[in-house]
């Protein structure tokens, strides 16, 4: 830390905060979650529905089955199975669109990315207005500075990650 200009520097309190990502609260986003969990919830229905059918199919006995009831459960099977397969290659289908929409969606309206952001707080006494440079030198990548406009004199005392300032308040 380093200054030029009539002020005394008192404290420099280093600051780190996380902020967590954040999904995008689009309206269109929730009503294609919702639409992809129904998806998913029928795709598993169709999948129980084919298991029960082929284990039904796995359990026929031939033994106790005549071979004209036995080709009326074959011919069945057949039928059923051939829907819910189709059935589940629809759902795939759907699926797979509601995943554009969502990728198309999220392009136009991007979540943000969980981030951590550092900051320094810098305690100065002003005796009088002059000119005033401060200098934070620091470590990391990409430092960007944050610095209120509504109150100039709280600029100088609260600066984030800046190298060099020139203090607003005190060049009138």
């Amino acid at each position: 830390m380093e200054g030029k200009g009539t002020a005394t520097i008192h404290d420099v309190t280093p600051t780190s905060k996380h902020q967590p990502g954040k999904l995008s609260d689009s309206p269109r986003l929730k009503e294609l979650a919702a639409q992809r969990q129904k998806l998913n919830e029928a795709m598993e229905r169709a999948k129980k529905r084919l298991g029960t059918l082929n284990s039904y199919l796995d359990r026929v006995s031939t033994e106790h089955t005549s071979v004209v009831q036995l080709r009326d459960i074959l011919n069945l099977y057949e039928e059923e199975a051939e829907k819910l397969q189709g059935r589940m290659k629809e759902i795939q289908s759907d699926l797979e669109l509601v995943t554009k929409s969502e990728k198309d969606e999220n392009a136009a309206h991007p979540p943000t990315i969980a981030r951590w952001v550092y900051g320094a707080s810098i305690g100065l006494f002003v005796p009088e207005a002059g000119a005033l440079e401060i200098m934070v030198t620091y470590g990391p990548c990409s430092a960007l500075c944050s610095l209120p406009q509504a109150n100039p004199f709280y600029s100088c005392l609260q600066c984030f990650l800046v190298c060099p300032i020139r203090c607003p308040c005190l060049n009138e």
